[in-house]
């Protein structure tokens, strides 16, 4: 019996949207799944029972045991479902990680100080992995971010075109901006995996480079529309 978890539907669901989801035979869906599918209306019209409730002699007993052998190979499942999905996560925030390594190093060929604000996001990167380590980046306050706000979700201040990386530091903006669309598409599973707290964690990381773009592109005049 394969079981289908509900990483296996999110990574389905990313790369094709579907509304129904009929499963193969000799397939299961783990509660996860399940609550997966059932929260974004998908149907499963071709769900089926793919173990007998009853022996061949029907007793009840048989069905008690074989229900009771049902739930715990679902918990289970569901234990080794969460252990995959933050194994995930972390393979997911390594690369992140050096892809800020990488850019780090490509800054420090003409911004050393770019550079090691860099560095300084990259280890807080890795403290989301930490549970005891809670990462506080430092907060240089501008006009649409600050103090109060830094560990937030919030848009970018402006919309990176071919205009701004057409400027003098442009490919310093679009690698930027390409750390911070991908901290945002892990942000959803940082909460699911890690909670809240690691979560606004992440946002002081996005929010950081948030303005770094806009220091980049308008000085010392924030960049962020109302």
């Amino acid at each position: 019996m394969k079981y289908i978890t509900e990483a296996d539907l999110r990574d389905l669901y990313r790369t094709t949207p579907f509304t129904t989801y009929e499963t193969e035979p000799g397939t299961r869906l783990t509660p996860g799944a399940r609550q997966f599918l059932g929260d974004r209306g998908i149907r499963v019209p071709d769900e089926s029972i793919s173990s007998k409730r009853y022996g061949d002699n029907g007793t009840s007993e048989t069905a008690s045991g074989g229900k009771a052998a049902d739930e715990k190979t679902s918990d289970e499942t569901a234990l080794n479902e969460k252990a995959d999905g933050k194994k995930k996560l972390q393979n997911r925030l390594k690369s992140a990680r050096a892809l800020f390594l990488e850019t780090g190093l490509q800054f420090k060929e003409h911004d050393v100080l770019l550079a090691q604000r860099i560095f300084v996001m990259e280890r807080c990167l890795a403290g989301l992995s930490e549970e005891a380590e809670t990462c506080l980046l430092p907060c240089q306050a501008c006009s649409g971010i600050g103090p109060d706000n830094f560990s937030e979700e919030m848009e970018d201040c402006f919309e990176i075109t071919a205009f701004h990386v057409q400027s003098d530091r442009g490919l310093d903006l679009i690698r930027l901006h390409r750390l911070r669309c991908l901290l945002r598409e892990l942000g959803p599973y940082v909460e699911q995996e890690l909670g809240d707290g690691k979560k606004r964690e992440l946002h002081q990381v996005i929010n950081g480079l948030s303005q770094l773009i806009c220091q980049l592109f308008g000085g010392n005049t924030c960049q962020k529309k109302e």
